[in-house]
């Protein structure tokens, strides 16, 4: 049937106006009449019985009003009627403000409740007649519509409304468990039905929770109204201690909410962390700032309090709250002081207020220093003079501290202009020079020993540095710190050894199994030859630099080729071979670019005990040999290295001179 807009006019309009104007009354138009969803009625206008001296008075208005055709929307007699502008009743479908709209083919009157129009269902609103095109509820029944109306039957399933769901069944509202996709949901009856979501429900005795999708949480952990909960198989919440996967946890019995923080169960005291797990060791609170430390027995756990020595410190415990204490502590009418760390202070000088304390290896406050007055924590006082309180010596004067230099008993001692305690160790001014006093504030002269480690001081007591001689002996102090240098020291190109005592080594000197021989005036070792002077020595050089390693244990080998690939013959053997039939020598004067050199067995390998090792020299100070790769190292290093058992020579791996 063809839905009508509101503007469709007839020929029975003509009519209709007729009657208006001449005031004709009519019971009706005929069924004929209205036959087409297209045709329009008119109504008879009503009978006016009132008094004629009435009439009389209203008679011009009663003119007007009559001559007005009526339009839109009227009611009369509790039904109601839609006009077009030329007085004519609409029937059939009508579209007004973004809705559909039925009238009675037969009476014109709007649409309520059920219709069947054309073999279709329409639901129509008893309130104002509009036409449902979307789930509406009829006659206490949730309905499916399509968009054009026609009814789809009742509503199964899913229901979202004003921010809640609901589950249908035949267009009704389900309460009580319903097992829906693998899943179980509670239907509240007594918010309509209404799913419950992110809660925690006690249902029939017992507790259950719902995700926020409504689903009820079973086997296992689950979340509900911003708390974990642990459900049974079947969704029971479970309460109380729980041990999972060797991790302890506790479930509020009241709330059935997942622990977290500090707790108090019984007559002890836990922390679980923010996972929930019971916390072992130290844990630590972002909320309350604060550390725990828990018996780390997983059997325990329980929160320790007091005095706790952890790791070979100690540490305090508040009793009540057992948070890890810091700064400043009484306890039993004794100071201590517990670093940001927890652990506590000892040997160690601490600021309290306007007093310097000093903390014994008890950690105790055993010296109280306050202005220029120094006392025990017992509140008696040391002697005057030299005296050492503490790790630090005071000159006392009438129990009064005394600053800068002072002479005792003839000697000259520097203390503190700030701390009066002794000026002790090292000690750089802004001036840069570095000077060493004693634990009683001397200036410090000559070799002074420090932690194992030599150094010298001049006359003015100014740390020295670099190359100095001392007495006629050559020294080498460090330039970074001036610690004396002992062993092999390479320095601007030249290799120098320094004996234990750390003198400079001249002539000719035994190091290891080794002899070596260091210019008289300079104490520089003699240098081999640094640059290759004929072909051959080149090609070799070039051949050790190209050659592959053939494989670890194979030095020989390796040694074998780079000769041959040079053009120089193919040496047999092994390195301890080489070592008797080719080296001679141990003068490193005469070692050439290109010679090899060889120990006949070192203490460093299996293999090297019995064969030995070899490597080539290829100048500047550089050997080359092959230990699984071909490796590159200062001469020096691998003679110190691979001297053990025997003193390493040198000699051409050839019997011709090929330098």
């Amino acid at each position: 049937m063809k839905r009508v807009p509101v503007k469709t006019y007839c020929l029975a309009a003509l009519i209709v106006s007729f009657v208006v104007v001449f005031g004709f009354t009519s019971t009706g138009l005929s069924t004929a009449a209205l036959a087409q969803e297209s045709s329009t009625v008119s109504l008879a206008a009503a009978q006016d019985d009132r008094p004629a001296g009435a009439q009389d008075s209203e008679q011009t208005k009663q003119d007007d009003a009559q001559n007005k055709p009526l339009s839109g929307w009227h009611e009369q007699g509790g039904k109601r009627f839609f006009y077009h502008e030329d007085g004519s009743v609409h029937t059939g479908w009508l579209y007004v403000d973004g809705h559909w709209y039925w009238a009675d083919t037969s009476t014109a009157e709007m649409a309520k409740g059920w219709r069947l129009i054309n073999n279709a269902w329409y639901w129509f609103s008893p309130q104002n007649g509009t036409m449902a095109a979307s789930r509406t509820l009829t006659n206490g029944k949730w309905s499916d519509f399509s968009s054009s109306g026609a009814w789809n039957g009742y509503a199964s399933g899913w229901d979202y409304r004003d921010g809640k769901w609901y589950w249908l069944e035949s267009g009704v509202r389900a309460s009580g468990w319903r097992y829906i996709r693998n899943t179980w949901y509670w239907m509240d009856a007594q918010a309509q039905g209404a799913c419950v979501q992110n809660q925690i429900r006690q249902i029939n005795g017992a507790w259950y929770a719902f995700n926020s999708s409504g689903a009820m949480g079973k086997g296992g952990w689950c979340v509900a109204d911003g708390s974990w909960c642990l459900a049974s198989d079947l969704g029971v919440l479970k309460r109380g201690w729980q041990y999972l996967n060797g991790i302890w946890y506790c479930i509020d019995p009241g709330t059935y909410r997942m622990c977290t923080g500090y707790l108090r169960v019984g007559n002890k005291s836990y922390y679980f962390k923010p996972s929930g797990e019971m916390a072992l060791g130290w844990a630590y609170d972002t909320a309350q700032r604060s550390w725990y430390y828990a018996q780390p027995s997983s059997s325990d756990g329980h929160l320790l309090s007091g005095w706790q020595k952890l790791n070979g410190k100690w540490y305090y415990l508040d009793p009540a709250t057992h948070k890890m204490s810091t700064g400043w502590l009484t306890v039993a009418d004794t100071s201590y002081y517990l670093e940001g760390s927890g652990a506590m202070a000892s040997s160690c000088w601490k600021q309290r207020e306007a007093q310097t304390c000093w903390l014994d290896a008890s950690g105790r406050v055993s010296v109280i220093q306050e202005d220029n007055h120094i006392r025990f924590a017992n509140g008696t006082v040391p002697q005057d003079g030299l005296t050492k309180l503490g790790d630090s010596w005071f000159y006392l004067l009438n129990n009064t501290v005394q600053y800068g230099t002072q002479v005792i008993n003839g000697k000259t001692h520097v203390f503190d202009a700030k701390t009066g305690r002794a000026l002790s160790g090292w000690y750089t001014p802004s001036k840069g020079q570095t000077y060493y006093y004693s634990e009683q504030g001397q200036l410090c002269t000559g070799w002074v020993k420090v932690k194992g480690t030599w150094y010298y001081l001049n006359s003015q007591g100014v740390l020295l540095k670099g190359w100095q001689q001392l007495a006629g002996v050559w020294y080498y102090l460090d330039p970074s710190n001036g610690s004396m240098h002992t062993g092999w020291l390479h320095h601007t190109n030249h290799w120098y050894w320094l004996d234990n005592s750390g003198a400079m080594a001249k002539g000719w000197k035994t190091i290891g199994s080794m002899y070596f021989y260091f210019d008289q005036n300079t104490g520089a070792l003699h240098d081999p030859q640094q640059e290759a002077e004929t072909q051959a020595q080149r090609s070799i050089v070039q051949a050790a630099y190209a050659t592959p390693s053939p494989g670890g244990g194979l030095c020989a080998m390796w040694v074998s080729q780079v000769y041959s690939r040079a053009g120089l013959g193919y040496p047999d053997g092994n390195a301890c071979d080489m070592f008797w039939n080719y080296c001679s020598s141990s003068n490193l004067y005469d070692l050439k670019v290109g010679m090899i050199i060889a120990v006949p067995s070192h203490m460093h390998t299996y293999l090297g005990g019995i064969y030995g090792h070899v490597c080539i020299y290829v100048g500047n100070d550089t050997v080359i040999d092959n230990v699984g790769y071909v490796r590159t190292m200062p001469l020096i290093e691998w003679l110190d290295y691979y001297t053990t058992t025997h003193s390493p020579k040198w000699g051409w791996a050839s019997y011709s001179n090929l330098g």
